[in-house]
């Protein structure tokens, strides 16, 4: 809501950036940096820094302390179990009448050769990147590619995705694959057998 003695400011030429919405997101995109160089341009370095802060920041709501404060015991171990009652971490004994099972995921190095030494990153790494590659390639075009893919591509970079099935998302509806191309990923209906070293640079053959 404006105030009662607020007055709009006469336009100033032409805008970078127009937000509609002054709610949370719309908010937040007075942090945005693009930097005017001919045409508009991501800062990069500067939006992987910040995500880095907001990272660090939100931190404390998933800490362990934070549990521990509000009376749950927090055990860090490999969890094995005994019987339908018992767990074990870290030598000990968890006794238990109900389980939830939330461990989630981890992505893998796929046994993909030459993968390793081209120094892969994954979803859990990406965002570690301090300067914008032209060229990304991503294997596997399901959600998690996906999102990787278009947020890079946004980004200004030229992103291949490989998928052995014939369209990405291949698990979802195809309105949702033809959605999530919009225009800004490129994929590759094949599989990746191996991993290149060109000079300075790499090219996965298929």
């Amino acid at each position: 809501m404006a105030p009662r003695d607020w007055r709009n400011p006469e336009p100033s030429g032409r805008y970078n950036l127009v937000v509609l919405g002054a709610g949370g997101g719309g908010a937040e995109c007075r942090r945005v940096r693009v930097r005017v160089e001919g045409e508009p341009k991501v800062d990069f370095p500067a939006v992987m820094e910040r995500r880095r802060k907001l990272r660090t920041g939100i931190g404390p709501n998933d800490s362990a302390e934070l549990f521990r404060n509000l009376g749950i015991d927090v055990f860090f171990g490999e969890a094995k179990f005994r019987d339908g009652e018992t767990v074990l971490v870290d030598g000990k004994e968890l006794k238990f009448s109900n389980v939830v099972i939330a461990t989630g995921g981890r992505a893998i190095i796929l046994p993909i050769p030459g993968l390793v030494e081209s120094g892969a990153l994954t979803n859990e790494t990406l965002f570690s990147l301090t300067e914008l590659s032209e060229r990304l390639a991503i294997i596997g075009a399901g959600p998690i590619g996906c999102e990787m893919a278009q947020a890079f591509a946004r980004f200004g970079g030229k992103v291949t995705l490989f998928e052995a099935e014939c369209r990405i998302l291949p698990r979802e509806d195809t309105e949702a694959s033809d959605i999530a191309l919009s225009g800004v990923i490129h994929p590759y209906p094949t599989t990746a057998e191996a991993i290149q070293r060109i000079g300075d640079a790499y090219k996965a053959p298929a």
